[in-house]
């Protein structure tokens, strides 16, 4: 679907209206969706050409290929695939009088936010092979993008996690990072004489996943705007940093990249199953501090939530399922401006501005300097130190800890949200499939 330009104007009540409409059919398109992937899913892996790749890698057989077959497979489609595309969209949101109104004395007389995106893209792939490569993805840059070496790493970190049940002499210690190096993502093993091992194989190889791609090439967020400040010209409240960083005549590369990855098999096995995975990366953005925005924002948010909160009143409550989370932001700016001109004062600087190389939000262990080892020995550091746990000056007996009893019981592997995984009994396929259930391996507090 291809759109020029869309100017959309929506007021809470009308936007409450429509996300309660969504939230009532949420769970009806929820339980269709999950029925005709898992079913158009088994159907679909027996085409992909990844798949049928594997396949023919363990049987030992080479295919030939000819020039034909190359110039078929260069504008074949390989899977399908569904996308929206959008020039540019401009949202005005306001306030109704009411109750949920802010406050403030300035925002007592409703204010409206306004939002500018330029180039706004989403991508859906519901039935990807999640060892395949992405290569014919539209637009897609698989060996620039942060997303995918994530996803590769934790693919291969749950595949070694899983194998190490299987193995009968296995030993895991929760304090020492696996020297075993992952396998790259799309590796196959040949197979053993241990059946569990080969059955456990055999439905990594059909691992799929559906994935959503949230694209915006800029994007301005302006600050709230009130009867007071009709006559003024809007000002960015954040907006992308490109002109700052010479990125505006390099449009692939995006000022925000979300994407969001669910993995499944084919034909709902309960099968064990890596997290699903939201990944959001920003580019050079500047962010201007104002109070009247944040307050506005922070209202408008707080009753939509609760007009959704009473409409699920007497509805059976979903309890959220977990994901993986992982937020950065490339040389993101924050701008603290002055509130006025002082007089007597023209060099005095009207704005301080706050600016990191790199900033990551996660609730995600990474693989470098972020096991529990590395946790331990940090703490085991802080110990030594007179600082964090003596009682002589300056420190008092009733000083609050520096280091929380949380990070302690983490260490010693205290928090899991359950027990870690026995070893699997290999006496026969039966008697594994026992022991296996969809969120075996998420054990660690996150």
């Amino acid at each position: 679907l291809l759109l020029d330009d869309l100017l959309w104007v929506l007021t809470d009540s009308q936007l409450k209206a429509a996300l309660c409409f969504i939230d009532s059919l949420s769970g009806l398109i929820k339980k269709d969706t999950e029925v005709t992937r898992t079913k158009k899913a088994a159907r679909k892996l027996e085409v992909l050409p990844e798949y049928q790749a594997q396949l023919a890698q363990q049987a030992r057989v080479a295919e030939p290929r000819d020039t034909m077959s190359d110039f078929f497979a260069r504008y074949d489609f390989i899977e399908t695939s569904y996308h929206f595309f959008c020039q540019k969209i401009d949202l005005h949101l306001s306030d109704d009088p009411g109750p949920g109104r802010s406050c403030h004395p300035d925002l007592k007389v409703g204010g409206a936010f306004q939002i500018n995106l330029h180039c706004f893209q989403v991508d859906y792939y519901p039935y990807h092979l999640a060892s395949g490569d992405r290569h014919h993805w539209a637009k897609y840059k698989e060996g620039s993008s942060p997303h995918t070496q994530w996803l590769t790493q934790a693919h291969a970190v749950f595949r070694n996690t899983f194998l190490q049940l299987i193995e009968a002499h296995s030993t895991h210690s929760p304090l020492a990072r696996d020297s075993q190096e992952p396998k790259p993502q799309g590796a196959t093993s040949s197979p053993s004489n241990n059946p569990v091992k080969n059955y456990v194989l055999s439905q990594l190889a059909k691992l799929m996943t559906a994935c959503v791609i949230l694209r915006i090439e800029d994007f301005t967020l302006f600050r709230v705007t009130t009867s007071a400040k009709k006559q003024q010209q809007p000002k960015e409240f954040v907006k992308g940093d490109r002109e700052r960083h010479a990125m505006t005549h390099v449009p692939e590369i995006m000022t925000l990249h979300a994407e969001f990855t669910y993995y499944y098999y084919p034909g709902d096995v309960p099968f064990p199953l890596p997290p699903p995975k939201f990944y959001v990366l920003l580019n050079p953005i500047q962010i201007h501090f104002d109070v009247l925005t944040l307050l506005w924002l922070n209202s408008f948010t707080q009753n939509l939530q609760q007009s959704l909160l009473n409409a699920a009143s007497g509805q059976d409550t979903v309890a959220l399922s977990y994901i993986d989370v992982k937020i950065e932001a490339i040389m993101p700016r924050l701008i603290l401006e002055s509130v006025g001109e002082q007089v007597g004062q023209k060099d005095r600087p009207r704005s301080l501005h706050f600016t990191v190389s790199r900033a990551s939000v996660t609730n995600v262990r990474s693989v470098e300097r972020c096991s529990r080892a590395d946790l331990a020995k940090c703490v085991n550091a802080y110990q030594l130190g007179s600082l964090f746990f003596g009682e002589d000056f300056p420190s008092r007996p009733n000083d609050l800890h520096v280091l929380t009893d949380k990070f302690i019981s983490h260490v010693q592997c205290s928090d899991n949200v359950r027990p870690v995984p026995a070893p699997l009994p290999t006496n026969s396929v039966e008697q594994a499939l026992t022991h296996l259930h969809r969120e075996l391996l998420w054990t660690e507090a996150k």
